[in-house]
């Protein structure tokens, strides 16, 4: 019996070959970005922020569902696209012809919204299994559209926040699933590994991922930890029929977070204990120090531990603490190759002593445009004794204690949303008010739409505690302000 799953190469053929992956990776990728844009676009569609009442989605369902089943059809077809190229590429890289394979069936959007909601888990209904929903035997008389997102009560900001969450987890885990099925529906079993999106994954997916190549096509088909994706999960369950490598997947680093996590443990320690001491010692995107605060300009409450990319501080000098997905914060683009010794002479001389705070690279980045238009700032160190929030900064033209949130994306959802949970969160954990915002979206522009949905936060928030007295955002053209109702 042949053993398609440790095909030969040569070193010609292999570099070709990873070429053509990388090119379907590529191209797989600006798909599902497509498809993560497109989800804030329907939500934006689907409620109404003038006239939440005669919004589409909550006098037809059928939108809803039209919707999340064209986001499923494409993130489907995006994923047996991204495999048929996969396997051509190894058949003609090792000079074979693999058996025949059909594509299994597609399945229905239902039954990915299934996984997305996780069934009936944890409600009154526990214990449901998704056939007997459809089948219509569930005596309490639950039907599959009962698990889309409840939005009675919800001001149309969280309406929408919600759908666009619903429909991107839709199209993640529809691809993610399909890819699954196409590896274990394949005669020639290949091996396959969990790649993450980015430089930087959570706990769990980085103790999976760091395995490499070495799950089997039993794996895909059964309920292995190999096989579980959490919310918000972008891993990619790639297959692979011999060695080459991918573009930005290291399974040797990742795995060297792991091993160091169990080095710390005692013998026979669980894979929870091990994680939680991952996310202990950080460099994981759910590290204590990702989840106080970083990535945004918001205080954690705790001082964060460096990242993997700050150990190479010079000794003696303090560590630059850096974000997980620091690339896709929009201010960052385009600045790479920046040492730690460099960032710290970068931030004295934009007025911060390190001596007082070490700060992220982007909260850097923004003191220097922000005080090249002629404004002036006294930063205002993290509350390390009391665990207090505290406002970022101090604009001295203004006379203003001001909150910095450095953006990864210009959608009017996700800025508000940042806005409205620091400034709950300042006031229900700390009693401290925050109500004066600058939002840095880089070398983006602002648009007139983004503008126009800023003017209104105030009237789409009107609870005392996220309500703000002043906005501002920083784009390419400099710095303006929004004029709040």
């Amino acid at each position: 019996m042949t053993d398609w799953s440790n095909l030969s190469l040569t070193a010609k053929s292999r570099k070709t070959l990873e070429t053509e992956l990388d090119a379907a990776r590529g191209d797989y990728q600006k798909t599902m970005q497509g498809l993560d844009e497109y989800a804030d676009t329907l939500a934006g569609e689907l409620f109404d922020f003038d006239h939440p009442d005669k919004s589409i989605a909550l006098t037809d369902q059928d939108s809803i569902i039209d919707a999340a089943h064209n986001l499923v059809e494409v993130a489907q077809e995006a994923a047996d696209t991204r495999y048929g190229v996969q396997r051509q590429a190894w058949q003609q890289a090792a000079g074979k012809e693999f058996p025949e394979y059909a594509l299994p069936d597609r399945e229905d959007w239902t039954r990915v919204m299934w996984d997305v909601q996780k069934g009936f888990s944890n409600t009154d209904y526990n214990g449901l299994t998704y056939r007997q929903v459809m089948a219509g035997k569930a005596r309490s008389g639950v039907s599959i559209m009962d698990l889309l997102p409840k939005t009675a009560g919800m001001s149309v900001d969280d309406m929408q926040q919600a759908y666009a969450d619903f429909f991107r987890s839709m199209a993640i885990h529809a691809a993610q699933r399909r890819q699954m099925a196409n590896i274990a529906n394949d005669p020639t079993r290949p091996r396959w590994a969990r790649v993450p999106r980015g430089s930087v994954t959570c706990a769990f997916c980085t103790m999976l991922a760091g395995r490499g190549f070495v799950y089997m096509s039993e794996e895909a088909a059964g309920g292995g930890l190999g096989n579980r994706y959490h919310n918000h999960c972008d891993c990619e369950p790639v297959p692979s029929w011999g060695e080459a490598k991918l573009s930005g997947y290291d399974p040797e680093k990742l795995d060297a977070l792991y091993k160091e996590a169990v080095r710390g443990l005692p013998a026979g320690a669980s894979y929870r204990e091990i994680l939680a001491r991952m996310r202990a010692n950080g460099d994981v995107a759910d590290s204590t120090a990702a989840q106080a605060g970083s990535g945004g300009g918001g205080k954690p409450h705790k001082p964060p531990k460096a990242s993997a990319a700050a150990a190479s501080s010079e000794p003696g000098k303090p560590k630059v603490p850096h974000s997980p997905g620091e690339s896709r914060i929009l201010s960052m683009r385009g600045v790479s190759g920046v040492s730690d010794g460099e960032w710290l002479e970068r931030q004295k001389a934009a007025g911060v002593d390190p001596s007082l705070e070490v700060l992220y690279p982007h909260e850097t980045v923004f003191l220097e445009r922000f005080e090249a238009l002629g404004n002036h700032v006294r930063w205002i160190p993290r509350d390390t004794e009391n665990q207090t929030a505290t406002n970022d900064f101090e604009w001295l033209e203004a006379g203003e204690l001001c909150e910095l949130k450095s953006m990864t994306s210009t959608k009017y959802q996700h800025i508000a949303k940042r806005i409205s949970e620091s400034a709950a969160s300042a006031m229900d954990n700390h009693g401290v008010v925050k109500d004066c915002y600058v939002i840095d979206i880089g070398h983006a522009r602002m648009s007139d739409k983004l503008a126009s949905q800023l003017v209104a936060y105030n009237v789409r928030h009107p609870d005392q505690k996220t309500r703000i007295r002043r906005l501002f955002v920083m784009d390419a053209d400099g710095l303006h302000e929004i004029g709040l109702k």
